[in-house]
Formats: structure tokens, C-alpha cells, sequence
């Protein structure tokens, strides 16, 4: 029984520590994949490099073209290369000027990018994107699928799977412990393990800006890790004052019993 137990013990920690590392991750990235904060983040990234590709001229005759199609129509059409093309509000073409076409074809992207259709699941995409050979296009235009509504609703949705294994792992620890004040020292100890990966996120930030070498990579990883880091500062707290507690606790509770002996 007392093996059984500490099986018990081992398997809820385990399962804690899993799910509870994985809801971390899922909370950030549905954070970060959340319309309003993946819009500045893409819409500047494609507006720098059209910026860098076309000349003022263009700007001048394309903005003139929109302008002609919006005579006739409510949406412009902007042809950028054989697979793809931005739609383009009349309204706010009309609102812009040519110096601005550039936001707003980013803009138009980013939109057909977020709300863009797939017949895959995110899970399927993404293995397809995994598997797929670097040179076919169809397949990397799966790519997309991770900033995009469809990654939002997976890493939204299946938090409440994590927190029902976290609660199954709990209800594990409390089962095979019994005593409150050690099954303190367990979670606390698990929410250590979790936390004190903190120490290791600017490690991590820091390695991954030196591969990409990307102007703006350090602002997407501050915005990316920014509620990791907080939720790791917060698990590594509670575990420091549950620790605490449980042993404090049993320390009390045991003396007594030396004493009478």
C-alpha cells in the first residue's frame, strides 16, 4: 500500500508539473496570437519589406491605380506576385495617400493571413509544415496557420483540458499523500521545478535573438515571453511559500512527538 502510494504521489507530481508547464505555454501563446497583439507585430514586419523594395514612384502610380478601382468598386486589388494579392478597403484608400499604401497593404495582409481558411486542423497543418519539403510552396504557405485565428482558437480552447489535468494530478497528490501539510511540500516542490525555469528565459531569449539576427525579434520574443515570465515568477513564489509551509509544519508537528519519546 505504502508503495502504491508513493506511485500515487510520483504520477500526480508528474502530471501536475506537465500540464501545468504546458497551460503556461498555451496562455502565452494564445496571448500572442490574438489579433490585436500579432497586428503591429506582422503589419510592420511586411510593411519593411515592401518599404525596402519599391520606390516613391510606384507608390505614386500604384496609389493611382487603386484610386481608379475604387471609382467602380468597394475594395482595390493590389496583384503582388502570381499566388498572392491584397484586398484593399476603398474607404481607406481613399483616406490614405500614396505614402500610406504601404500600412495598408500590410494591413490587407495580415487580415487575409489571420482569417485565412484551412481545411486541416491546426494539429494537421502543422505536422504537414513539419514533414513537408522545404521547396514546395503550397506546403509552406502552411506556415501561416501559426499567426493565425485557427492557432488563437487551439491554444485557447485546450487550456481547460490542462486545467482539468492539473486538477486530476492534485486530486492524485492529495489522495496518495493524505497528510495536508505534506501534500504542501509536493505541490510546492513542483511548482519550484516549474518556476525556476525563469532563471532561464533571458538564457533563452538572448540565444534566439543571435540566430535570427532580426531587427525586431527581440520586441516579438519581450511580447512572446512577457506572460511566461510572469507566470513562472508566480509559480516559483507559491512553491517557495508552500515548500515552506509543509515543511515548517511537519517540522512543528514532529517535535512534539520527540519530545514525548
Amino acid at each position: 500500500m505504502a508503495m502504491l502510494r508513493k506511485l500515487g504521489e510520483i504520477i500526480g507530481g508528474f502530471v501536475f508539473s506537465l500540464a501545468f508547464g504546458f497551460l503556461i505555454v498555451f496562455v502565452a501563446l494564445a496571448n500572442f496570437t490574438q489579433y490585436d497583439t500579432l497586428h503591429p507585430i506582422v503589419t510592420n514586419l511586411i510593411e519593411g519589406q515592401l518599404t525596402g523594395n519599391v520606390t516613391q514612384n510606384q507608390l505614386d502610380f500604384l496609389y493611382r491605380n487603386l484610386t481608379e478601382q475604387c471609382k467602380t468598386s468597394s475594395t482595390a486589388i493590389v496583384p503582388l506576385d502570381t499566388n498572392n494579392q491584397a484586398e484593399l478597403k476603398c474607404d481607406d484608400v481613399k483616406n490614405s495617400d500614396s505614402s500610406g499604401i504601404t500600412h495598408l497593404i500590410a494591413k490587407g495582409l495580415f487580415d487575409q493571413i489571420y482569417y485565412k481558411k484551412y481545411e486541416c486542423s491546426f494539429v494537421e497543418c502543422v505536422r504537414e509544415v513539419v514533414f513537408a519539403n522545404i521547396s514546395d510552396a503550397k506546403e509552406n504557405q502552411k506556415f501561416s496557420i501559426l499567426v493565425s485565428s485557427k492557432a488563437n482558437e487551439f491554444f485557447t480552447s485546450n487550456q481547460i483540458f490542462l486545467i482539468i489535468t492539473i486538477i486530476l494530478g492534485v486530486v492524485l497528490i492529495i489522495i496518495s499523500v493524505r497528510v495536508w501539510y505534506n501534500i504542501l511540500k509536493v505541490i510546492g516542490i513542483t511548482l519550484l521545478l516549474v518556476g525556476i525555469t525563469y532563471l532561464f528565459i533571458p538564457t533563452i531569449k538572448t540565444q534566439v535573438a543571435k540566430m535570427t539576427e532580426g531587427q525586431n525579434i527581440l520586441t516579438i520574443l519581450d511580447t512572446l515571453f512577457a506572460p511566461i515570465t510572469k507566470m513562472l515568477q508566480i509559480s516559483l513564489i507559491l512553491g517557495i511559500v508552500f515548500t515552506t509551509i509543509g515543511y515548517v509544519t511537519a517540522y512543528l508537528m514532529d517535535k512534539p512527538e520527540k519530545k514525548k519519546n
